[in-house]
């Protein structure tokens, strides 16, 4: 967007989206693109910003700089938008159906149940109540209308719901869409489910482990990837909060998404499928 003020500029902002390939780009050249992007900024006396959104390689740029010397680009600074955490979700999930007079009765456990399954994404938070409202209809007939409301939610209520065929397979559509932002993070999905299954491993698999696999694998899209590219894939599923990370190890954050990628024989036949291409 660009403002005028008695025909000199007030401000320009320039905004670009789907970064990632020209950040990656630009490293061929030296980051020259971004350090004249810089230089104009600092000619024009603050009245030029620019915003670069994308996904892992944005991150990566800004680890990367981070650590490096380049004193022009290391001024930049990122901000990671992820998805809700449990505060925003219980806020999203819990405070409009209290205006409608329904209530968890600060049931964390309930809370915790719906949220973790909905991976605390507001679409599905949103979908999951508009088909608890729906269904609690049915139970009216249960509630004392001397003392209601609150209509007081129960793990019965929810019962129903997350197991709706349709809620979850809006669960496993949004899950995949996710893993589909980009097709190094459905591959190393895969890699994780894999190593879970054959090693039957509760507490997860380092970097260098995931790395070592995909090396093993003869994956083409990794052949020319190292550990720190692999161990930014990996933070930025912690961040999709498809994966979590305790100490150095990763896992999925909960074991439904590691089945929402199918069975030990249809993770290895999808692992297959891609080194075959």
């Amino acid at each position: 967007s660009l403002r005028h003020t008695n025909n000199s500029i007030n401000y320009l902002l320039l905004m670009m989206d789907e970064s990632d390939k020209f950040i990656d780009d630009c490293k061929n050249v030296n980051y020259q693109p971004l350090v004249c992007l810089k230089d104009i900024q600092q000619s024009l006396s603050g009245k030029f910003k620019f915003v670069m959104a994308g996904l892992h390689d944005i991150v990566k740029f800004h680890r990367s700089v981070a650590l490096g010397n380049n004193s022009v680009i290391s001024h930049f600074s990122s901000i990671n938008v992820t998805p809700f955490n449990y505060d925003c979700g219980r806020e999203l999930l819990t405070k409009p159906l209290s205006y409608l007079g329904f209530s968890f009765n600060n049931n964390e456990t309930v809370i915790s149940h719906i949220l973790s399954t909905t991976n605390y994404f507001p679409g599905l938070i949103q979908l999951f109540c508009s088909k608890l409202i729906k269904s609690m209809k049915k139970y009216y007939y249960e509630y004392n209308e001397s003392v209601t409301p609150p209509y007081n939610i129960t793990e019965s209520h929810i019962g129903k719901i997350l197991t709706d065929k349709e809620f979850l397979f809006a669960v496993k559509n949004c899950f995949e869409m996710t893993l589909r932002l980009d097709e190094e993070y459905y591959i190393i999905a895969l890699i994780i489910a894999y190593m879970s299954f054959v090693y039957e491993d509760t507490e997860g698999s380092t970097a260098a482990e995931v790395f070592e696999n995909l090396k093993e694998s003869e994956v083409k899209k990794f052949e020319n990837h190292d550990i720190y590219q692999i161990e930014t894939l990996l933070e930025a599923l912690c961040d999709l909060n498809v994966l979590k990370k305790v100490n150095d190890s990763f896992s999925f954050r909960t074991k439904s998404f590691r089945d929402l990628l199918g069975t030990k024989k249809e993770v290895e036949d999808a692992i297959f499928g891609i080194i075959s291409l």
